[in-house]
Parts: C-alpha cells; sequence; structure tokens
C-alpha cells in the first residue's frame, strides 16, 4: 500500500529550522500504492545503526514526524515527511565505533497510523470508521513499512562524506584524518597518558562536555608524540609510514 525510500539524511538547519540539541532529520518520502486516498495521522519508527564493517546492530531510538498529511491514491509525485530522531553525545560515540571510520547504516522500520478509503472490506485489522463518499468506506489501520533507499535496499548505507557533513552541522566543525601507530606493547609514558586522558574523557562525556573535549585534545597530544618517538612521525610533524590511518574528529 505504501513504499518508504529515504531520499535525504539531514539535520533541522538543512530544513531552516532552528535546533540546539542533536537531532537528525531523515526525510522520506511515501509513495501510495493502493486503491484509495490514505490520510496519515501518526508516523513513527525504530531506528537501528550498524557499519560497513561489522554486522553488529545497535537500536538508536524513535524518530517521529511532526506533522499529517494526505497522500492521493496512486499519485505519481511521492509525498516528503520528515522523521526526527533526537540524540545524545553516547549515541554518536556509539555510531562513531560502529562504523569505525567507514560508512554508517540506517535500519528503519515504520509504524503509520492511517486511514483510507475503500470499497472492499479488508481484514479483520483494519476498524470500520464510517462511510466515505459513493460505495466507500473508511478504515483505520496501524500500518508497518520499512524505509529504502534509492535503490530499494535496506539497511540504508550513508556514504561517509554525508555522515562527516552531518557531523559537522551537530557541532563536530573540523574533520581530519590523522596517522598513529597502534598501542601495543612497545608502549611509554605518552601512550599510558593517552590512554588516561581517554578513559578520562569517556567518564566525562555525560557530566562535564567541555572537560571531555580537553581530556581528548590533551589524549591527540600524547599520541602525536608517541608516534613521533616510534618514528612514524618526523621532527616536522610530517608522517613517515601509511601503515595507521583513523579517522579522528576534533570538536570546536
Amino acid at each position: 500500500m505504501l513504499d518508504a525510500v529515504l531520499f535525504k539524511l539531514g539535520v533541522p538547519k538543512d530544513y531552516g529550522e532552528d535546533y540546539e540539541g542533536l537531532r537528525l532529520v531523515f526525510e522520506v518520502r511515501l509513495y501510495n500504492q493502493g486503491q484509495g486516498d490514505i490520510f496519515i495521522w501518526d508516523i513513527d519508527g525504530e531506528v537501528f545503526v550498524s557499519g560497513d564493517k561489522s554486522p553488529r546492530r545497535v537500536y538508536l531510538g524513535r524518530a517521529r514526524s511532526l506533522t499529517s498529511l494526505e497522500i492521493k491514491q496512486k499519485t505519481e509525485a511521492p509525498t516528503s515527511v520528515y522523521l526526527y530522531l533526537d540524540l545524545r553525545h553516547e549515541d554518536l560515540e556509539v555510531i562513531e565505533r560502529l562504523r569505525d571510520g567507514g560508512k554508517p547504516r540506517f535500519e528503519i522500520k515504520l509504524s503509520i497510523l492511517l486511514t483510507i478509503c475503500l470499497q472492499n472490506h479488508p481484514d479483520s485489522s483494519w476498524m470500520f470508521i464510517g462511510p466515505c463518499g459513493q460505495l466507500q468506506s473508511r478504515y483505520l489501520t496501524r500500518y508497518t513499512v520499512v524505509v529504502r533507499d534509492l535503490r530499494g535496499n535496506s539497511p540504508i548505507e550513508v556514504d561517509r562524506d554525508t555522515w562527516l557533513d552531518v557531523l559537522s552541522k551537530l557541532g563536530f566543525k573540523y574533520v581530519r584524518v590523522i596517522e598513529v601507530p597502534a598501542i601495543t606493547g612497545v608502549a611509554n609514558e605518552h601512550a599510558k597518558a593517552a590512554i588516561e586522558y581517554l578513559d578520562r574523557a569517556w567518564v566525562l562525556m555525560s557530566a562535564n562536555y567541555e572537560e571531555a573535549l580537553n581530556a581528548t585534545r590533551k589524549a591527540l597530544e600524547e599520541l602525536k608524540s608517541y608516534a613521533k618517538d616510534l618514528g612514524f612521525i618526523d621532527e616536522k610533524g610530517r608522517s613517515t609510514s601509511q601503515r595507521y590511518t583513523v579517522p579522528v574528529l576534533i570538536v570546536n
């Protein structure tokens, strides 16, 4: 009856909205393939995230639409609906761990409360509301549909550039790729200090975000010193190896 396709992933400011928190906007286009006009009263959906490097799947929350809408029968042009998903900083951490420098994948299953005018009585899960025009009746039901990408795939894989642009608009101003050596048994005081700062950042993330950022910056400096000690960075700060490339988000 309804097909749902993700057209764009963005943030409120992409749509002229002023919002201070962490919020994703899924612009979904709905296609009415049914026999009658549909009026949608409420839409929400479960959102799961995974990465292109791992099959692990994590529940992020429920995305909701804030407006009702009507979709005419077999309309050629799709109807856009905006689904809002509020996030915490911890949720962004989860996404970053799962994608691990690659591409995030989102799985969205919509639950749509709708009424529709039909001539024939559907199954028992549809509630009769009343007459609707000539020889038709209005029915109420809750319809579920999985959101797919433009090629018909689910989960929906978001390309890396799009996701980094979303992160930037959420407050992660600078994104760059740096090279650091893997911390192994050849650890020195810089490596140990970096780990301590990162542990401190995890603890402070939900309590004191500014101090968490400071701890993260200090950890980055210690990692640079550690890389220099092992010969992966020269005295001018230039990399001497391509073996350990990881994405690092720097929040400013």
